[in-house]
């Protein structure tokens, strides 16, 4: 998949928090991609649900297409009583999706295995913090700047996503990759 350019005027994330209906006062954790076992949702299911016992300010947003695995995904959901913290959207393009990412606090990305990954490089143009693993391609690129790069665990991804926002905060993300 090719990275695109975003849009001159990507919004500000408040067109994806009315149409979801998610409040200003709420932190969001932003998942973009396809929703397949591969992804590491799973595991992230389980680090939103130790940090949704913790604070009741923060979503759980996956945008992104069902690839087989959205049933597993949801059962886990329900196990863990997080149906009302976590939001399907389906996928979303252009000014939609990039309007999501800048409605993020920070975007997390735990794969179990990715060639590049390009959902990383949208993120950086949004100005938006990345928590990724160590088997994602463009780790290294990302590692302290424009977030944190963690082994595929589910306490070590919890660590580094357990912040308060002042901490997501302490990355200044404006990597701009637009060619034009």
């Amino acid at each position: 998949n090719a990275v695109e350019n975003a849009p001159k005027n990507f919004g500000d994330g408040k067109r994806s928090r009315k149409k979801f209906n998610i409040p200003e006062s709420k932190r969001i954790i932003l998942y973009l991609g396809r929703i397949h076992k591969i992804k590491g949702l799973d595991i992230l299911i389980e680090v939103f649900n130790v940090i949704a016992k913790e604070s009741d300010d923060i979503i759980l947003l996956i945008v992104g297409p069902d690839d087989g695995y959205e049933r597993e995904i949801k059962n886990k959901i329900k196990q863990y009583d997080l149906g009302s913290r976590v939001i399907f959207t389906g996928p979303l393009f252009g000014e939609e999706k990039y309007d999501a990412y800048r409605s993020a606090s920070i975007y997390v990305l735990p794969s179990r295995y990715e060639i590049f990954g390009g959902t990383i490089l949208e993120a950086c143009q949004c100005g938006i913090p990345v928590i990724t693993t160590k088997n994602c391609g463009i780790a290294s690129f990302i590692a302290k700047q424009a977030g944190e790069v963690v082994k595929f665990d589910k306490n070590e991804l919890l660590k580094r996503t357990n912040n308060d926002k002042t901490n997501w905060n302490n990355y200044n993300v404006s990597l701009n990759f637009n060619t034009q």
